[in-house]
Parts: C-alpha cells; structure tokens; sequence
C-alpha cells in the first residue's frame, strides 16, 4: 500500500505526468493520503517527536516524523520526491514517482 506525501498531490494537480502516470497504474483501495498540518498541529507534533527521539534515525521536520512513523506502523511505502529527508528513518521503503517514469501498461 501506497502513502502518498503531499508533495506528490502538489506534483499531481501540478500536472507532473510521470505522477499521474504512476497513480493510473495504482488501485485506489492501495493508496493513503498524508494529512497536512496547521502551525499549531505541527507544533504539537513537534512535542511528539521529540518524545520518540530515542527510536532510531528521524526525518527532521515534525511533520515528516509523524508521515514516517505512519507509514512504518502500518506497513506502507511513502511515496515522496523528499527522498533526502526520508530516507534517515530506516525501515522505509520509499518511492519518488516525480523522478521516474512510469512503465507503461500492459
């Protein structure tokens, strides 16, 4: 299953093709959306963050921890072109369908 980071919708309705074609060739019963976050909300997430320091490696920004530490509990594969950030939680399987090309359909 797929958790789509919203850098990847912005890509998307940016009408970055190889996005959408990545998206075409995905059941939509195997995607999940990452939420975005208010300045408050983030802060708050921040505070967790911080609780869950002593796990391993982290993403920086709080709002990547809680889309990381998502994807982790519930075995999905984060779909993000924020390969750099994501990639110091380990355990994650990441995607970048911005960079790569979709194969075609068979």
């Amino acid at each position: 299953m797929h958790l789509l980071d919203t850098d990847t919708l912005s890509y998307f309705f940016k009408r970055q093709w190889s996005v959408a074609a990545h998206l075409h060739r995905v059941q939509g019963n195997q995607i999940a959306l990452a939420g975005f976050a208010s300045g408050r909300q983030e802060r708050q997430i921040g505070r967790m963050g911080k609780a869950l320091a002593g796990i391993g490696e982290r993403a920086h920004r709080p709002v990547d921890q809680l889309i990381a530490r998502t994807a982790l509990a519930n075995a999905l594969t984060p779909i993000t072109r924020n390969t750099r950030e994501f990639s110091r939680v380990r355990g994650l399987n990441l995607e970048n369908w911005f960079d790569t090309a979709a194969l075609p359909l068979s």
